[in-house]
């Protein structure tokens, strides 16, 4: 299972989903449209122990 937040500048999630298969490609297009739909400038996808975040176009893994 994959979690997918899209953040305001503060610490306000406006958008989110959950993805019931463990697919990364799949995850990321839908997180980057989630992103294009809303103008959300942080977004992050959460799968097992790690959260991915990504910055300046490129995804970031930190420990969630």
């Amino acid at each position: 299972m994959i979690k997918i937040e899209c953040k305001d500048g503060g610490a306000h999630v406006v958008a989110s989903a959950v993805l019931a298969i463990n697919d990364w490609h799949a995850a990321r297009k839908v997180a980057l449209a989630m992103r294009d739909a809303t103008d959300a400038p942080r977004l992050y996808i959460y799968s097992g122990d790690y959260r991915w975040r990504l910055k300046e176009g490129r995804w970031i893994r930190e420990e969630a």
